[in-house]
């Protein structure tokens, strides 16, 4: 559960450079619209925001990092690892394993797949929306 808080964690950055980038892009196309950063209640928004999206990766990291004990995927890693390091391991699981004894799992890839339509809408959202600042600097306004 603490790994999976702190993957969740992972998406604070993002979020926050979001946000510094729409103050700025606000400052130069559209200053009227910088007062909403006093307004509380637009703090509390995106603070809301920020908490959802840890919220949402923690829940989706619940869901695919448990890890398996019976698995082929199981067998295979500690025999992998007894031959390259000598060494034997017991609690040895998988995580991510969307093909689990020759089963496709298709909760994970759902999951998975969740999780990287947020990160690339996160990073369309940096640099590629028509609203991003490096898009307004390279086509300005006249």
């Amino acid at each position: 559960r603490v790994t999976a808080f702190y993957a969740g964690c992972q998406s604070i950055p993002l979020s926050l450079l979001v946000i510094h980038f729409l103050y700025r892009y606000w400052s130069v196309c559209r200053p009227e619209m910088i007062e909403l950063f006093s307004n509380k209640l637009f703090g509390l928004f995106f603070a809301a925001i920020i908490a959802a999206g840890v919220i949402v990766w923690h829940i989706m990291c619940l869901v695919c990092s448990e890890g398996h004990d019976v698995a082929i995927a199981r067998q295979i890693l500690v025999f992998e690892y007894t031959s390259k390091y000598g060494k034997h391991i017991e609690g040895a699981w998988v995580i991510f394993d969307h093909w689990r004894d020759d089963q496709f799992d298709f909760i994970l890839f759902v999951v998975t797949l969740l999780m990287d339509i947020i990160t690339v809408f996160s990073l369309f959202l940096l640099t590629g929306s028509p609203s991003s600042p490096s898009i307004i600097l390279r086509h300005p306004t006249k």
